[in-house]
């Protein structure tokens, strides 16, 4: 707190200072050095001046740098710098900056900023910035940044972004983006992405996706033109592109369908598919009733592989966890298939598919009670053998579905 306070009290000296000197013709000098503002070599009129190399003790106050500025706790430049500031606390310029700003806490700009800035805190540009800008919390720019932004916790731009944002928590962009957004947990852009979103939890894009989003939950995008890779993926519009996920949907333009389905093992079933056809999710139920009662329920993945006319094909992938005549059957006893399906579509909202199966069932060969499995889902097999204490059967099939 004692540094705070006395940093507020120099940049306050500095402008009571102003006043005094106004009269006073701008020089450039070769050199200077003060201990605390008016403690200068240039006295008083260091406000007015321009200095080569600039040391002050604890703290300095010019009117301009072109050169090499040092200070101990704070430089501080009323107009433009051009050159190299190194501070132990802050570097505050009210002008344009070209050059070299490193701090042990922040460094603050009035006007646009091109070259590097370091901080073990903050940088803080009120306006665009071009190169690179790295700090132990947080970069905030209130205009356009072109470069590289890299961040221990936050990067704020209120401008375009053209080139590279990296943080440990999140980026936001105020406008569109190209090149890349980073972060452990959460990217912004309120324009396009031109580009790459990757974050360790989500991805938003307001306006346009032209390439990829990739996150460890969520992708949400007004319009997709590229590749959304996460757990859950949203897009209001499907222009060019895909999402792969365990979950995607999209408004328009994307593929949507319920199916009711029947094949050897289950002759009930009904599925949800969204997402596009390049790439759909699958979510099933399936059930066989009788004497010999199983249900199953699991998800899976397909593709639209071609289309003609009223005609379709489409390659599905499902894996079940069947539940032997129980509400839920406590080990392993996975089902998996593998169907290619020719499909008619009859009308705009109805279609009917078709076409062969081969089917995998992997069982435990024992309970949590000792009790031997058997494979009775299997209708019939091509190869039925025991792994350890693992059963696998192999079979092929048939289906038949009515699409909505």
């Amino acid at each position: 707190m004692k540094t705070v306070f006395s940093l507020l009290t120099f940049l306050f000296l500095c402008t009571s200072l102003e006043a005094q000197t106004d009269s006073i013709k701008s020089t450039t000098q070769p050199f200077q050095m003060s201990f605390i503002p008016p403690m200068s070599t240039n006295g008083i009129a260091n406000q007015n001046s321009t200095n080569n190399l600039s040391i002050n003790i604890i703290a300095g106050y010019s009117g301009g740098l072109e050169g090499i500025e040092m200070g101990g706790l704070a430089n501080v430049i009323k107009h433009d710098a051009k050159g190299v500031q190194l501070s132990g606390f802050t570097n505050v310029v009210g002008g344009k900056v070209e050059g070299v700003q490193l701090s042990g806490f922040a460094n603050i700009n009035k006007g646009s900023t091109k070259g590097i800035q370091m901080a073990g805190f903050l940088n803080m540009v009120n306006d665009s910035s071009s190169g690179i800008q790295s700090a132990g919390f947080a970069n905030i720019n209130n205009g356009s940044f072109s470069g590289w932004q890299n961040a221990g916790f936050v990067n704020l731009n209120q401008g375009k972004l053209q080139g590279v944002q990296t943080a440990g928590f999140t980026n936001v962009t105020a406008d569109s983006i190209e090149g890349v957004q980073a972060a452990g947990f959460y990217n912004q852009t309120n324009g396009s992405l031109n580009g790459v979103q990757a974050a360790g939890f989500m991805n938003l894009c307001n306006e346009t996706v032209e390439g990829i989003q990739a996150s460890g939950f969520l992708n949400v995008t007004k319009r997709l033109r590229g590749l959304q890779i996460g757990f859950i993926n949203f897009a209001d519009t499907l222009e060019k592109g895909t999402p792969i996920g365990f979950l995607s949907f999209i408004r328009k333009g994307g593929f949507k369908a319920v199916e009711l389905t029947a094949n050897e093992t289950f002759p009930m079933g009904i599925q949800l598919k969204t997402g596009s056809d390049i790439f759909y999710n699958i979510f099933a139920l399936s059930a066989k009733t009788g004497n010999d009662f199983y249900w199953a329920w699991g998800t899976g993945f397909g593709s639209n592989l071609k289309s003609k006319g009223k005609f379709r094909i489409n390659l599905d992938f499902t894996a079940m966890h069947v539940n032997d005549g129980t509400v839920y059957t406590d080990h392993l006893n996975i089902h998996g298939k593998t169907q290619l399906g020719f499909t008619w579509q009859a009308a705009k909202h109805f279609a009917i598919s078709a076409g062969p199966s081969f089917n995998c069932l992997v069982v435990n060969k024992m309970n949590s009670e000792g009790i031997q499995n058997d494979a009775s889902v299997a209708p019939y097999s091509v190869l039925d053998k025991m792994y350890n204490d693992t059963r696998v059967v192999l079979w092929p099939g048939a289906f038949v579905s009515v699409r909505f």
